[in-house]
């Protein structure tokens, strides 16, 4: 599938106040001066991959979250009423991600075939009392979730206060006159139904139909993004795709067609919901953090088995995963050289070994030339035993190092 996320939107969160959309190319640059905002950017997607991927003991999404599994030590979030803005704990963060139809596939693109671009708007915040004060001891949670399509809300679901505690959001609001919607209750119609066309006058029962089925559906969110649409169990009903043809009689046409849209329709927008959240589910398991470049490195940079969190937030994993990834590597080399920036540099990785690690290899490759092409008539000995040379001469194991080293160019071509 090609890629699809064209634009984030964030607000209420850190350095923002107002919701800011930021878009998104293959290559962004994301400049401006101190508090401008930069970091409050960065720090929102690990937000959100942590929300959606993190979960916690009680499987919930991880929302009241301080340091995140991709940030590591380098991103502190401080908990909700840290990260949310000027701390106003009783406000809603929101975070949101623009797709384009067009890259697409399978149920959701014919689903979305009518518009161009699809926004999936989640909000967050904790429960609040009566005067709209928080609730000691309240986590956050997803409060609320607008899809809209081409700039117009498709659709609108919120907590109630009655499930406070628990992973269930209702439906408050369907545009039945979006032209999203037109198309699959015209599709439910025409195809489920024994009538060979959507009349005008069924739309206007359509929308009856729906005001009146949208209180009994719910939607479970476990994560950060909706998982599936369920109705509620007194129905009987199940979300499982069947397939029925409803036979639609002259004297009883609206009711015969509103049986067919309350079989079909939750079915529709389950697809939507569920597709959604897959795809951006999918966009951020991409994420990769690479923590901030606060200094360049020296020309020749050593690395150990350990680093320190200080290392890590000076932007020292980037460095890292060069280092240990031979593709991204190459890809940078590629930015330097002719192709891209022109430049003759190159970024080499080099194993180098301590002095410790090398005793038994050199031992074993002294053993394995001929005495004579070291002048010597022992083979290598402890530092304790001298070893004879030619002259008549001894020398204990530190002269025999010094030797190597000025001999190395002759064991180098043995």
């Amino acid at each position: 599938m090609s890629r699809c996320l064209t634009a984030l939107h964030v607000g209420n969160f850190k350095a923002f106040a107002d919701t800011q959309r930021i878009p998104l190319k293959p290559i962004t640059l994301i400049f401006g001066p101190n508090s401008a905002g930069k970091s409050s950017f960065i720090h929102s997607l690990a937000l959100a991959h942590e929300a959606q991927f993190g979960r916690d003991k009680r499987s919930l999404a991880r929302l009241d979250v301080y340091h995140t599994d991709i940030g590591g030590s380098s991103i502190d979030l401080g908990g909700f009423r840290q990260y949310v803005h000027r701390g106003q704990a009783n406000r809603r963060v929101e975070w949101g991600a623009e797709l384009t139809v067009a890259n697409l596939g399978g149920r959701l693109a014919q689903l979305l075939a009518p518009v161009n671009t699809i926004t999936v708007t989640l909000s967050l915040g904790i429960e609040l009392d009566d005067q709209d004060r928080p609730k000691p001891g309240a986590e956050p949670k997803v409060e609320a979730i607008d899809i809209s399509a081409d700039n117009a809300e498709l659709l609108r679901m919120s907590r109630r206060r009655s499930d406070a505690h628990g992973s269930l959001l209702r439906l408050d609001r369907l545009d039945a006159a979006h032209p999203v919607f037109r198309q699959v209750l015209k599709a439910i119609v025409e195809s489920a139904t024994t009538s060979e066309e959507m009349r005008p006058e069924d739309f206007e029962g359509a929308n009856a139909t729906i005001a009146d089925l949208l209180p009994e559906l719910q939607v479970r969110v476990e994560q950060l993004f909706p998982a599936a649409v369920e109705l509620p169990k007194a129905e009987g009903a199940e979300l499982s795709p069947v397939s029925l043809l409803f036979p639609i009689s002259k004297g009883n046409r609206r009711e015969d067609i509103a049986q067919a849209i309350r079989f079909y329709l939750p079915r529709a927008i389950n697809d939507l919901v569920k597709g959604l959240s897959e795809v951006l589910a999918d966009e951020l398991k991409r994420l990769q953090y690479l923590g901030p470049l606060r200094s360049f490195p020296p020309r020749h940079l050593a690395f150990a088995e350990y680093e320190d969190a200080n290392w890590y937030a000076g932007g020292g994993y980037a460095w890292d995963v060069m280092r240990r990834d031979d593709q991204v590597r190459e890809a940078v080399n590629s930015w330097l050289g002719s192709s891209k920036l022109q430049t003759r540099y190159k970024l080499v990785v080099r194993s180098l070994a301590a002095v410790d690690q090398l005793q038994e290899p050199i031992a074993n490759a002294l053993e394995s030339i001929p005495t004579d092409a070291l002048g010597l008539k022992a083979k290598f000995f402890d530092e304790q035993e001298p070893v004879s040379v030619d002259d008549g001469t001894y020398l204990t194991r530190p002269d025999i190092s010094h030797l190597v080293e000025s001999i190395y160019p002759e064991i180098r071509d043995t």
